[in-house]
């Protein structure tokens, strides 16, 4: 998905082999009904921004719904209550910080019926530009722009429009370090806006793995979408899941998954294979860099987008662990 939001938490380790389109890629049905939960909080027009960036990225949607006497209602919404609650705590912490005080900013945790509402805020968007040679249409209508290549989305219920600087930098990123007829992993794929981007930078193999069910379901209607079936493998699961040997992986994930998951990471890489890693914090880059360097991965290159960092990273070409 997109956000720092693929959320692939699997354990280290992988098995050896390749995978074609149609092996071990099993059909997953979507739920027809879910509730999902809403963070709802009230806070000064100055921290509405800040917030709203802290926390949106690792959420489903998060947008102000109004403005009155200088206080700005929010609501982000959540797959779970347990990451509704995970990010009420940390917006106590940040409004402590601010001089703010938690308790009269009715931060509260709400249960919110399907109605099918991330689908039409998806359905709203309008086409955008998305890195060097891409136009997303996000209602899955095709925008033709010179020079462009469109890719269609079809509103569902996992976020990954694009829109994310995290998902901008990863694009970014294959663009300049794809080579044709490689094979890469999208790793925490959400919608697989990242796998049609590795798609037309000309990659030959490419597994989508998210660990949400609904966002792998997703992927494959995209797939379809943009005429992508039987071009790229999509599987629900984790790193423990995946083969090794891969030319490449892009991750837009959040700092702890490579704090914890390096080890795991060069493992799947071929020597000389590269990773793409986003989701990177200001806070968190270098903690994450040392992670990575400790792991045996080299970082050659660094890019950065509003307040978010992507590496790009080489396995030795010596075949060392």
């Amino acid at each position: 998905m997109d956000r720092p939001a693929g959320r692939d938490r699997g354990g280290p380790g992988g098995r050896a082999g390749a995978l074609r389109p149609g092996e071990e890629d099993l059909p997953l049905t979507r739920p027809v009904e879910r509730t999902w939960s809403a963070l709802r909080l009230q806070v000064p027009d100055p921290s509405s921004d800040e917030l709203l960036a802290l926390l949106s990225d690792r959420s489903l949607g998060a947008w102000s719904v109004g403005s009155e006497g200088g206080r700005a209602d929010l609501r982000i919404y959540f797959g779970t209550r347990e990451e509704a609650e995970r990010a009420r705590q940390e917006a106590q912490s940040y409004l402590s910080r601010a001089g703010a005080m938690p308790s009269a900013c009715d931060l509260s945790v709400l249960a919110v019926p399907d109605e099918h509402w991330l689908e039409r805020y998806q359905a709203a968007l309008q086409p955008f530009d998305f890195a060097g040679r891409f136009v997303v249409c996000p209602s899955g209508e095709t925008a033709l722009r010179e020079g462009r290549i469109p890719i269609r989305l079809v509103p569902g219920r996992a976020f990954g429009t694009g829109e994310h600087a995290t998902t901008r930098l990863c694009a970014e990123f294959l663009e300049r370090r794809m080579r044709p007829g490689q094979s890469w992993v999208d790793l925490g794929c959400g919608s697989g806006i990242l796998s049609l981007v590795a798609l037309h930078c000309g990659a030959g193999e490419i597994l989508a793995v998210d660990d949400d069910p609904d966002a792998v379901a997703v992927a494959r209607e995209v797939f379809e979408a943009n005429d992508a079936t039987g071009k790229i493998v999509v599987r629900c699961g984790t790193t423990a899941d995946l083969p090794d040997g891969r030319d490449g992986i892009v991750a837009n994930i959040l700092a702890p998954f490579f704090l914890q998951q390096a080890p795991a990471l060069i493992r799947l890489l071929k020597p000389g294979g590269t990773l793409v890693a986003s989701g990177i914090d200001a806070e968190h880059v270098d903690e994450v860099e040392a992670a990575l360097s400790a792991a045996g991965l080299s970082v050659v290159d660094r890019s950065v987008l509003e307040d978010w960092r992507a590496l790009a990273c080489l396995r030795p070409d010596d075949g060392s662990d």
